[in-house]
């Protein structure tokens, strides 16, 4: 599982100040994470039957038992398909999956360190203490491809930003 992405820079820009430079960094973990949560295999991904075998998910009560017992039907598994009709991931009743349409990104960026954080609803937060389940570690979750993928976003912004603010010249008058 992927908890973050580092990109590391080291030394200066030449020509750009580290507070353009952060402000740049800001701006591209900004869009990486609109797209993130935007695009239907990243965010929305995780809902879905596929997303949730691609990410790993572990398994829920009942999953795992013959469809159609006795044990199936008390499960939660089984409680699911009989309420609500489905077997898709993290989704109950849906409430979770509409939760997370809302979208809240922050990021920050110094000379030390830039992060984006996607931040998500209070209820997946709630963990059992006695389960292995972590759901905000499954929404979160990133395949190395999509991790290749926003890195690949992240250094084409900052490179196209960084090449318009070195074409911008200063000429002294005296």
């Amino acid at each position: 599982m992927i908890g973050e992405i580092r990109i590391k820079y080291t030394g200066p820009v030449p020509g750009i100040l580290a507070r353009e430079l952060n402000r740049v960094k800001k701006q591209a973990w900004t869009l990486v994470g609109i797209w993130w949560h935007g695009d239907s295999r990243m965010r929305a991904g995780h809902f879905t039957v596929a997303g949730g075998r691609r990410h790993g998910f572990l398994p829920r009560k009942g999953e795992e038992l013959p469809f159609g017992s006795k044990k199936y039907w008390r499960s939660y598994a089984g409680q699911k398909m009989r309420q609500h009709g489905h077997q898709r991931p993290l989704t109950f009743s849906g409430l979770s999956k509409r939760l997370t349409q809302i979208r809240r990104i922050r990021a920050t960026a110094t000379n030390k360190k830039s992060q984006c954080k996607v931040i998500l609803p209070p209820g997946f937060n709630r963990r059992h203490p006695a389960s292995k389940i972590d759901m905000r570690a499954e929404v979160t979750h990133i395949t190395i491809d999509e991790a290749r993928r926003l890195v690949q976003m992240f250094d084409s912004w900052v490179g196209s930003c960084i090449k318009g603010i070195r074409k911008t010249q200063t000429k002294k008058v005296f």
